[in-house]
């Protein structure tokens, strides 16, 4: 028996040892910026080339390729120099900007940053040009008669001089963020507002821009302004950028429309439409809830563009908001760069013993395959769908599989430090995507009532008011091992409780210089019938301060969550 322990004991040694090898050998590929613009370029006229510097953070040697996503933007990898990054080299990755032939516009691409054998890699770099600068056109906007400000930004890589003017109600006027020798982008706002009284209708005016050094930003910009007490329909994205493979099943994306007006918003309608005239893309809604959904079946690989147009009852009763999607040819499963994140606030790369994670990208699911979710209750496998994740080289469990996102945990007797993350589907694997464990990270997501009602979120905060002397549950994650072994993948036992330990304080209200008494909770642990969630219940004390966002801290919690106590 003692053999067969030691046995075990010295493989696992082995593997720890084989995998930290193989971490320490491997080249990490970092880039000193991951966007490039926008570069305003007279129309007509090719920009100047462009450089982003690749380093490693790693060991080894890097073999850097580049690749663009657009006819008129070509990259290279130049020969390596000395740089101020960390080990003092660099490869250059450079831009050419050959947009002669393109017309006026705001013209986005992608720089693909390749090594097969780095850790992070690939890695993207977006590059933008505006070509015939980027004063836009003509400006509308729409403002209630309530005094609060709307704006409109557009950013350049010139600065020049600004002024606004309207006729009637409404003000209008131009915030700039400033000068300075070493400066590259400028960002200027054109804000609009209208006071209370402000009659309803259409004032028009002009933004006047002069001094820049591209002749084309010097003009006068037509400007309207809609006063309406009407909605005012607002997506929460500029555009929606898809990367899928042939093969799968269909992919959606979803955003909302969120009103700035004086009366309810309700969306209408939903229409889809292609450059190419093609079938691919459509769209619905539930309620501000907008689905754009790629049907990518027969199409060959490319990029595609349309546009998704909302249609409500709001005075901007139409919007369209971009679509692209870039088709690939299959391959092995690809991990986008800071793309291993916590499951509830996708937060990325530091991940703590036991937590529940979500690994992001692209092919994780075969074509045809739409994935897989383990039931509520059941224990999760180290396989799912034919896909596996491995933390270095330990196999995690899994709970979900889809084309863009697998769900795993992280386990609570896991190495700490500095370890990659693979994927495998069907025999092939991903590249690496490096991630630091550490043994505890605090954090707190919600609070409920005893009977599970929802009280607060850390998002969100206050939902409903709880009175001093009731008992909650702060619900969160990222406390560590339980002081009773549970298996990652697991659901928690009520009997033995997996208890923390040590207890967390909490501490509510209080400030720096007064702070609140801490106090103790009544149970500190996993919670009960759910994997990886940890509860700790406490009562809130009769002698608490009352407010409606009453601030509770939790020792070793990096931000506390908020109460509404009376």
């Amino acid at each position: 028996m003692f053999r067969s322990v030691l046995k075990q004991f010295n493989k696992v040694l082995f593997l720890a040892g084989f995998a930290a090898l193989t971490l320490a050998a491997a080249p990490k590929l970092r880039l000193s910026s991951a966007a490039a613009g926008p570069f305003s370029i007279a129309q007509g006229q090719n920009g100047r080339t462009q450089s982003v510097d690749a380093f490693n953070a790693g060991d080894g040697e890097l073999s850097l390729t580049a690749q663009s996503s657009e006819s008129w933007l070509v990259a290279s990898v130049g020969s390596s120099q000395g740089c101020g990054q960390p080990g003092g080299v660099c490869f250059p990755v450079r831009m050419e900007l050959n947009t002669s032939t393109l017309g006026k516009g705001i013209y986005t691409g992608f720089v693909t940053v390749s090594d097969p054998n780095a850790v992070d890699a690939p890695q993207t770099i977006s590059v933008t040009v505006q070509v015939g600068g980027g004063v836009p056109s003509d400006v509308r906007m729409y403002v209630p008669p309530n005094g609060s400000e709307v704006r409109r930004t557009f950013t350049t890589s010139t600065s020049f001089n600004s002024n606004a003017s309207i006729s009637g109600g409404p003000r209008l006027k131009v915030l700039g963020s400033g000068g300075g020798s070493f400066r590259t982008v400028y960002s200027y706002d054109l804000v609009a507002s209208a006071d209370e009284g402000t009659p309803e209708g259409e004032y028009n005016g002009n933004m006047v821009i002069s001094g820049s050094s591209l002749a084309d930003d010097n003009r006068s910009v037509p400007v309207s302004v809609v006063v309406t007490q009407k909605a005012i329909a607002m997506p929460t994205v500029e555009r929606i950028q898809f990367r899928i493979a042939q093969g799968v099943l269909p992919v959606t994306k979803t955003f909302s429309v969120y009103n700035t007006g004086m009366h309810a918003l309700a969306v209408t309608e939903v229409q889809a439409s292609t450059d190419d005239g093609g079938g691919w893309l459509s769209g619905s809604f539930d309620g501000t809830t907008i689905s754009a959904v790629i049907n990518a079946d027969g199409l060959a690989p490319g990029r595609y563009r349309g546009k998704v147009i909302v249609k409500s009852d709001a005075a901007n009763d139409s919007l369209e908001v971009p679509v692209v999607v870039d088709l690939v040819a299959p391959g092995a499963p690809l991990i986008s760069y800071h793309g291993v994140v916590t499951t509830v606030g996708y937060e990325p790369d530091l991940l703590a013993l036991g937590d529940l994670v979500t690994v992001q990208g692209e092919m994780f699911v075969g074509a045809g395959a739409s994935g897989e979710k383990v039931a509520d209750g059941q224990a999760w496998p180290q396989s799912l769908t034919g896909v596996s994740v491995f933390l270095n080289d330990l196999a995690l469990p899994v709970s979900r599989t889809s084309y863009g996102e697998i769900d795993v945990q992280i386990p609570y007797d896991a190495p700490e430090g500095e370890a990659v993350v693979h994927v495998e589907r069907d025999g092939q694997r991903s590249n690496g995507a490096s991630v630091q464990i550490v043994r505890v990270r605090p954090r707190i997501f919600w609070v409920t009532n005893t009977d599970g009602t929802f009280v607060s979120t850390a998002g969100g905060g206050p939902i409903s008011a709880v009175n001093a002397g009731s008992t909650i549950h702060l619900i969160g994650a990222g406390f560590g091992p339980p002081t009773f072994p549970v298996q990652a993948g697991t659901v928690s036992p009520a009997d033995p409780a997996a208890t923390i330990d040590p207890f967390p304080t909490i501490r509510f209200g209080g400030s720096l210089f007064n702070p609140a008494p801490e106090i103790y909770p009544s149970f500190a642990g996993l919670m009960p019938g759910t994997v990886g969630i940890y509860q700790i219940t406490v009562t809130i004390p009769e002698d608490a301060n009352r407010g409606d966002r009453l601030p509770v801290a939790v020792s070793g919690a990096r931000d506390p969550i908020f109460l509404h106590v009376q």
